[in-house]
């Protein structure tokens, strides 16, 4: 079983792009950043999802991680987007994972990179479950720790 947790992070922009410093969501999978799983692609500009935006836009990315809720991303999956662009369009590929939530885990199925409408890479596929305990509670740390009415 993994371990899961969520937290801010402070993320530093390449100094000749331009852009103000900021503090982005980072997953972490048994104490490591899950982004440093996939390879560290952050050099692409994949930094965000939707918790970085309005209340409403969090309140629903928070739904699909328990998932209670699906959503079509930009790319017309209904794949939980776990990073995207720092634009915010999924257009410019996003890494991504289906949800499933049993009655004791809870799954992220084939982590892997979607780039454009019905094309997805899974090689290497990533799979990491989790109790469903200590998942949802994690998530509900979060939440309280950033006002994410839940």
């Amino acid at each position: 079983m993994n371990h899961f947790q969520m937290g801010l992070i402070n993320y530093d922009f390449p100094d000749d792009s331009e852009l103000n410093d900021i503090k982005i969501v980072e997953f972490y999978i048994d104490g490591k950043p899950l982004i440093e799983l996939l390879g560290d692609c952050r050099h692409l500009g994949n930094i965000c999802n939707d918790l970085d935006f309005c209340d409403l836009s969090q309140r629903n990315y928070i739904s699909q991680l328990l998932g209670q809720k699906s959503f079509t991303n930009g790319l017309a999956s209904t794949r939980l987007v776990l990073y995207s662009c720092h634009c915010a369009c999924d257009h410019c590929g996003v890494f991504s994972t289906e949800i499933i939530v049993g009655d004791q885990t809870v799954e992220w199925k084939l982590i892997a990179w979607e780039y454009t409408e019905y094309q997805t890479v899974f090689e290497p596929a990533i799979n990491l479950t989790f109790s469903k305990t200590q998942y949802f509670k994690a998530i509900k740390q979060y939440c309280e720790q950033t006002g994410i009415a839940l």
